[in-house]
């Protein structure tokens, strides 16, 4: 991958933006190539886990300890069922032991529109849920002192993250190249809903970004 620019301040509210460029195959032999943009709030790059979700939102009410005396286990509420119970039906019959799929993110105030940075919130990695049932989430791993320092029962909330390309491909998506000279561009405008892509929607809580591009994907490009 290469950055073609630095980064560029951008409010999506107000702003919008136009990539363009020529682009062909070397050797007359196909090959494939993305352009588009990365998008960054500060000096962070937004990834896919910091704006997608996939589950509803569970309110933390204890921290527990497991039979080894750590604390895998969170106590919780969902205030988004009727009764109260959390529906994300993962349980340990998987072969794997683990939700392969998803993060969990925690996010210490509550507030969970908004993009997953900074101090606010933290993200358990993938491989992290083990088993839910009506009102616990169960981990293999230890939550780490430095999380648990953080989380106020009865205020910070949880939900699944989960990836989808970081990187939005406005200009090319997997386009294929040959010998002749080919113009492609794309047009970035307004902000993507969270926990939702669009290639042509900046993520939430965009403030800059940069222009890159996925050249020789399998072969070559000028």
């Amino acid at each position: 991958m290469i950055f073609l620019s630095e980064k560029f301040p951008i409010n999506p509210l107000t702003q919008k933006v136009k990539i363009e460029g020529e682009f062909k195959g070397l050797n007359d032999k196909d090959t494939n190539f993305y352009f588009g943009i990365a998008c960054y709030n500060m000096d962070k790059i937004i990834s896919s886990h910091d704006v997608m979700r996939i589950s509803s939102t569970a309110k933390v009410l204890h921290l527990i300890k497991d039979g080894t005396s750590a604390y895998k286990r969170l106590l919780v509420t969902c205030e988004e069922t009727e009764d109260k119970t959390l529906n994300w039906n993962i349980n340990n019959n998987v072969t794997r032991g683990y939700d392969y799929e998803y993060n969990l993110g925690i996010y210490f105030d509550g507030n969970i529109n908004k993009h997953r940075s900074g101090n606010h919130s933290k993200e358990i990695n993938y491989r992290g849920i083990r088993e839910t049932d009506n009102h616990s989430i169960l981990l293999n791993i230890e939550i780490p002192e430095d999380v648990r320092n953080k989380i106020i029962e009865g205020t910070t909330k949880v939900i699944r993250h989960t990836a989808s390309t970081t990187y939005l491909y406005s200009a090319a998506n997997n386009c294929k190249l040959t010998s002749n000279w080919i113009k492609k561009s794309g047009e970035i405008s307004g902000m993507a809903n969270l926990g939702s892509r669009d290639d042509n929607k900046f993520w939430l809580d965009t403030n800059s970004f940069k222009v890159f591009i996925l050249a020789n994907y399998n072969k070559s490009t000028e």
